[in-house]
């Protein structure tokens, strides 16, 4: 598990930019089907400035594909399992765009998210 999350690290940071936006920094797999877009998920996430919490840990159901996630935790989320964990990087225009921000942040502000899968529902006839 750990020699994959080393490959999978290098990976994406492969010509140290920034791969679409998300540089997944640490990954724990879970099990079970990966998320897709349509499928309701349950998470959990907190959001970090320069190694100080911004938003503590906090539940979300959403849809995914609907606009009730930031679009850079949307992308983190993509293929991640039920039990699963990412500590993801993600540039200012997949964070907070427009959208009103706390007072700590700027729209050029660079933020580290923590997401846990709780759950992923295919159907819902799975709920």
């Amino acid at each position: 598990m750990i020699f994959s999350w080393v490959i999978n690290r290098r990976k994406i940071r492969q010509g140290g930019n920034l791969r679409d936006g998300v540089e997944i920094l640490e990954e724990k797999v879970g099990s079970g089907p990966g998320v897709e877009n349509g499928d309701l998920i349950h998470f959990f996430c907190s959001v970090s400035l320069d190694g100080r919490l911004v938003q503590e840990r906090k539940s979300q159901k959403v849809w995914m594909g609907s606009r009730g996630i930031v679009p850079g935790v949307s992308k983190a989320l993509i293929g991640m399992r039920s039990g699963g964990y990412r500590r993801v990087r993600v540039l200012p225009h997949l964070a907070f765009g427009t959208a009103k921000m706390p007072s700590r942040i700027t729209a050029e502000t660079v933020l580290e998210y923590e997401v846990w899968l709780e759950s992923v529902h295919k159907t819902v006839a799975e709920l």
